[in-house]
């Protein structure tokens, strides 16, 4: 039986428990971190959207017959594909019932039925329906305002009692969405929405000829929703249809609506991108505790060997040597899972509470299991492999087997790198099914940890290509010491190799943890700059962003201005592409800073000239010369500011005299324009009385402010119902009015060129187009292709959401559509300058626009939850590596003090006293781990510059980036490697032998 452990066994015992230990509660702990952070990244998603963006709706005609079947039939259809035996996902499904709109005494109205509407809502006034032919109204509406609570309204040919009217607890929930809208205070229709019990709807539908549509709305629970669980509404949603028809729904008038699966695309790539971040990093981890664990038994078996020896002499078998060695251990092994476990435990209950401790048992147990059981096999594999030695005949070790094998491993660790390392140069470290499910490339995620292994084995085996120049020089040194701690380095390669490997695996794995977090975190916020363009945006259905929604979300407190966007999809090439119209200026002031190539977008994108004069007055003064006209008209001014808001200024009376007249129209308030000027881009003129029958008006002259506008600064159109360009004479510039119409529009317009474009670089690979080419593209629906010349390739076009786009400043697209058109396209999106607090003003714009329209940019996405997930697992990850390499190399220092006891006598008779001995070998160690920490820093950087910048590639998933520019965090990076090297001088200094005493004189030899 092996005698009791001597310091130097207890010393390997103590780092093996401490290894067991840390590789138990990392093991346990970042699997359970990062489910959790992925199912709350995908709840805080889900948390931040609303309306549409979470929720999904089926609308079908109501089935008059046997409207319960039709309700039971759907409901279980959507169940089963999104229950427990479908997608997982626990979701509400809400059925409400509504009619077209119908037209009343007191307006259009919209009916509909809404079961438990008390739960729903707030009673504004009066009472809540209680029987047939009680309505109530909502509050606010135009309805609610003409009518009180017992007054008789008759909708459809039935008479309707008002009971009372109601407020929503929250217009914005997903589940009303698909609804007919609420009256709406910014697009100026009046409308009223009336709650009735659905017998009465469908009495009130059949006496007004409109048809009743039932809606099933699907909700998914926030707070119970998990990532998988919305990985699955994928296909669980196109699956509903056929779910439908099995079921004996009719589906041929089935209409689906509802934006929860971008919403789910968005939640996937989180989890793509967390789900890197496991492997990432437990293998360099996992690799570290390996490394300590064999280093560890074979210094245990190296402080055995006498023992053994003795023990065998004596007539111990092999199994007695083996068993003692395995009881040795056990304890060590089980104290330090069971240490491990509740430090796991802990942090669980920390972070995720009781939920995530529950959901984290199984990992809790299993790494518990395999990191003791692991460990004690492999130091019970090297006492078997020692005492199999004594048994076997006494022959020497041949040093060149030893030397090819080490070679092998280092050539193998080599190939095995880089064919990972170019595996996620190449691909990246998240794949795609199909399209369909995004996940984690097990090699190439790997691929950092085995770089850093295969480099730092090729360092270290480099130095030992130093051994005989430093023999040479330790000979012919006169300093005792020197020569000592030399020559311990190069005999004694076990004790030096090991510090040294751990070190530069521990350093190493900081490092790319630095870099792993600046280039994956700029890497998240670039995409999503690029995607959203603006901190804070709001996006409405086409065309529904009008000059009165414009003006609404400009009076909002916190907004300073408000810039148009537009976002169509064009087919250019026979490639569908996103165009992008907004105004260079808006872009500089607005686009988010982390766009890496926002600066060379604006300066490409800005137009020679600019349509428009300046009005730095309160009004401007427009002169006018035509012929053939009647003697009296009225003017207007058209202004735009340089983000492209348009605005009118009431109409003023015009008279001629010979054909020329004079007027001047006010400026908008200065208040109203982005940059606080305005530009004169139009004229309207309307003929008080219609021109004479078959008469032609000739507008031979315009003057702003006194200066003649050169005939070819200014175009125009009609004012019809189908505005055309007006023509001009085959002899000089004027602008002839045809006959028939009394008003025209004269426009400032810049001189004729090309107008500038900035395309995409998957436009430019897809269409091959270059910087100078002219492209066709159609700047207005009422006009055909204009030539617009190339002036720029980015990665990708800001706000376009798509990486086929091009992008066209609004400045040069306005003249076009004022001529063109009478009023000027609405956009779908707005650009928010926020001058107050950011979380304040996104709370005011939801709570002044209907739910039809979201309120976006990068101040609201939550884009960079997993980026933050996953950095904070790798640090974790790579704090734990630093932990067993520090219990190791003190593990190390202790066994090395141990195993020269012996010598110290010798030394003292030669002049070195205890204090210098000790000295000695916490130089040895000292230079061992220095030369590690150097082999690790060089390492980490190098992976760090060629292969994390692939890793953030392919985890922020969906968007094509481009080549990302590696960064650190140089912050991080100071700490945690002064903190690893403080602790490792620590650990050095008390574990380093303790002068006890000296004899002989103290000198040199």
């Amino acid at each position: 039986m092996l005698s009791t452990p001597h310091r130097p066994r207890r010393s390997l015992l103590l780092a093996t428990a401490g290894v067991v230990a840390v590789v138990a509660a990392l093991g346990a702990f970042l699997p359970a971190y990062l489910a959790y952070a992925t199912d709350e990244g995908a709840r805080q998603l889900l948390g931040s959207r609303d309306g549409g963006d979470v929720a999904l709706d089926i609308a079908l005609p109501l089935d008059a017959v046997d409207p319960a079947q039709q309700d039971a039939a759907v409901r279980g259809a959507i169940e089963a594909e999104f229950g427990p035996g479908g997608a997982g996902l626990a979701i509400s499904v809400h059925r409400t019932v509504a009619a077209g709109t119908i037209s009343t005494p007191i307006g259009a109205v919209i009916v509909t039925s809404i079961p438990h509407l008390d739960d729903e809502a707030v009673l504004d006034a009066g009472a809540w329906p209680r029987t047939a032919g009680d309505a109530a109204i909502e509050a606010d509406s135009a309805g609610a305002r003409a009518t009180d609570a017992g007054e008789t309204l008759e909708v459809g040919g039935v008479a309707l009692t008002v009971a009372g009217t109601w407020r929503l607890l929250d217009d914005r929930d997903g589940r009303w969405f698909a609804l007919p809208q609420p009256p709406s205070p910014v697009d100026g229709e009046s409308r009223t929405r009336i709650v009735v019990d659905e017998a009465t709807l469908e009495k009130v539908a059949r006496g007004a000829g409109v048809e009743v549509t039932a809606h099933w709305t699907v909700v998914p629970n926030v707070a119970t929703a998990t990532a998988s669980g919305l990985d699955g509404a994928v296909a669980a949603w196109r699956a509903v249809p056929a779910a439908l028809r099995s079921a004996g729904v009719d589906v041929d008038e089935l209409e689906t609506s509802g934006r929860l699966l971008p919403t789910v695309l968005v939640a996937r790539a989180q989890a793509a991108a967390m789900a890197t971040a496991p492997p990432l990093a437990l293998s360099t981890f996992g690799i570290v505790a390996l490394v300590a664990l064999v280093e560890i038994a074979r210094l245990l078996g190296a402080t055995r060997t006498s023992e053994l020896t003795l023990l065998w002499s004596r007539g111990a078998s092999r199994r007695r040597l083996i068993t003692d060695a395995a009881r040795e251990v056990a304890p060590a092994t089980v104290l330090g899972a069971l240490g491990g476990a509740v430090a796991a435990a802990v942090a669980l209950a920390a972070v995720g509470g009781v939920s995530m401790l529950r959901d984290g048992a199984p990992s809790l147990v299993t790494a518990s299991l395999v990191a003791a059981v692991a460990a004690a096999a492999i130091i019970v594999a090297r006492t078997a492999n020692d005492a199999r030695a004594l048994d076997a005949p006494v022959r020497r070790r041949d040093p060149r087997l030893a030397a090819t094998g080490r070679a092998v491993l280092v050539v193998v660790a080599v190939l095995a790198a880089a064919v990972s390392g170019w595996q996620l140069m190449l691909y990246g470290s998240a794949r795609s099914d199909a399209g369909i499910r995004a996940s984690a490339d097990p090699l190439a995620v790997v691929a950092p940890a085995l770089c850093l292994i295969g480099i730092v084995l090729l360092l270290e085996s480099a130095l030992l290509l130093a051994r005989r120049p430093l023999e040479r020089w330790a000979a012919r040194t006169t300093r005792a010491t020197r020569s000592l701690v030399v020559r311990g380095l190069v005999r004694r390669r076990g004790f030096a190799l090991t510090p040294i490997l751990l070190c530069a695996l521990a350093i190493g794995q900081l490092v790319i943890a630095a870099g792993y977090t600046g280039t994956w975190q700029a890497a998240s916020a670039a995409a999503s700059a690029r995607h959203e363009g603006t901190a804070v945006g709001v996006t409405g259905p086409v065309g529904s962003l009008t000059s009165d929604v414009m003006a609404r979300v400009s009076a909002i407190p916190g907004v300073g201005a408000v810039a148009p966007v537009s976002v169509q999809s064009i087919s250019v090439a026979a490639e569908s592409t996103a165009l992008v119209t907004m105004s260079a200026p808006a872009l500089a002031e607005l686009g988010d800073p982390a766009i890496p190539d926002l600066a060379d977008a604006v300066a490409a994108m800005t137009p020679a000239q600019t349509g428009g004069f300046v009005a730095p007055g309160d009004s401007v003064g427009v002169s006018l010369d035509w012929a053939g006209g009647p003697a009296e008209a009225t003017v207007s001014g058209v202004f735009a500011d340089e983000w492209g808001n348009i605005a009118s200024s009431a109409f003023e009376a015009i008279r001629f005299d010979d054909g020329a007249g004079t007027v001047r129209v006010e400026v908008p308030g200065s208040d109203g324009a982005a940059t606080g000027t305005w530009r004169l881009a139009g004229v309207d003129v309307v003929a008080a009385a219609p021109p004479a029958s078959g008469s032609t008006i000739e507008v031979t002259g315009l003057e702003v402010d006194g200066a003649d506008v050169a005939p070819g600064r200014w175009d125009g159109g009609d004012l019809g119902d189908y505005p055309l360009p007006l023509e001009r004479p085959e002899t000089g510039n004027a602008l002839l009015v045809p006959p028939g119409i009394d008003g025209v529009r004269l426009v400032a317009v810049p001189v004729p060129a090309p107008p500038p474009v900035v395309v995409s670089a998957l436009f430019a690979e897809r269409t091959g187009v270059e910087v100078g080419d002219l492209v066709p593209l159609v700047l207005d629906s009422f006009t055909g292709p204009t030539s617009v010349r190339v002036a720029a390739v980015v990665q990708a076009v800001p706000g376009a959401g798509t990486p086929v786009a091009l992008l066209v400043d609004l400045r040069s697209v306005l003249p076009v559509h004022l001529i063109h058109q009478r009023q000027t396209p609405a956009p779908d999106r707005a650009w928010l300058e926020v001058t107050g607090q950011t979380d304040e003003v996104i709370a005011a714009v939801r709570e002044a626009l209907p739910t039809a329209y979201t309120v976006d940019g990068t101040a609201v996405s939550h884009a960079d939850t997993a980026a933050t997930a996953s950095a904070i697992a790798l640090w974790i990850g790579a704090i734990g590596t630093s932990l067993l390499a520090l219990g190791a190399v003190a593990g190390v220092a202790g066994a090395q003090a141990w195993s020269r006891r012996d010598e110290s006598d010798a030394l003292r008779m030669i002049g070195l006293t205890a204090r210098r001995q000790s000295g000695a070998r916490v130089s040895e160690l000292a230079i061992a781990c220095g030369t590690g920490s150097l082999i690790g820093v060089a390492a980490g950087a190098s992976i760090a510059l060629l292969l994390v910048p692939a890793v953030a590639r392919g985890a922020v998933a969906g968007t094509d980036l481009g080549s990302i520019a590696p960064a650190t965090d140089p912050l991080w990076l100071a700490v945690s490697v002064g903190g690893f090297l403080l602790a490792l001088a620590a650990a050095l200094l008390l574990t380093a032998p303790r002068p006890q005493g000296s004899a002989g004189r103290t000198g040199e030899r």
